[in-house]
């Protein structure tokens, strides 16, 4: 939580919608593959409902194969804000990229995450946002397990499958009682920053 990266893009200034998501695909192989199936289950969110989606890029990941994966278009206009990068549509749907140097703003913004990521996903948690994941076929099951008991009910784990997503999102979005609940579960759950002033002062002493 001390660590949590904060840049140039204001994701505020882009919200039209009551309710928000961020996309956190992850970094590593398969991340084309999971935003395409993120992508899917917001699809199935009827329009009426559908949030703003925010999309935090890491610095290894490609925007044209996560374009690819998703079926959607990358639009060439930016901002002048040092992290935009543009936006994904299908006319339909708009995804607002930002690098993953600005993944905080983007969390800050937004109510629920659909996280994929490792460390992200924690941070995400630690802000009140309670994160939407699934078991991919790379996840060391022992590790997947290890990291739930510590996260409790602020991440919602479902099967792969865009429709088990896009249920599992559209409880969180329409339900703030239950939204607002497992935020808090996940900030009581992971705690707030200022874990490094603490090891720093343990070793000063």
């Amino acid at each position: 939580m001390d660590a949590i990266p904060v840049g140039e893009y204001n994701a505020r200034a882009r919200r039209r919608t009551p309710l928000a998501v961020t996309l956190l695909p992850g970094s590593r192989a398969l991340t084309a593959e999971s935003f395409a199936l993120q992508v899917s289950a917001l699809r199935l969110i009827p329009e009426s409902e559908r949030p703003d989606v925010f999309l935090a890029v890491a610095g290894s990941v490609s925007v044209d194969e996560l374009a690819k994966a998703a079926n959607l278009r990358r639009t060439p206009l930016l901002s002048t804000e040092s992290a935009d990068l543009g936006e994904l549509s299908d006319g339909n749907l708009t995804v607002h990229m930002a690098r993953g140097s600005a993944m905080g703003n983007l969390i800050e913004a937004s109510d629920v995450v659909m996280s994929q990521a490792g460390t992200a996903t924690i941070q995400s948690l630690g802000l009140g946002r309670p994160a939407i994941t699934f078991i991919n076929p790379r996840d060391r099951r022992s590790r997947f397990a290890d990291e739930q008991n510590l996260f409790g009910e602020a991440r919602i784990v479902v099967e792969p499958k865009a429709e088990e997503i896009a249920t599992a999102l559209r409880r969180l979005l329409t339900d703030t009682v239950e939204r607002t609940r497992l935020g808090q579960v996940g900030q009581d759950r992971i705690g707030g920053p200022g874990a490094m002033e603490a090891i720093l002062a343990e070793i000063r002493a």
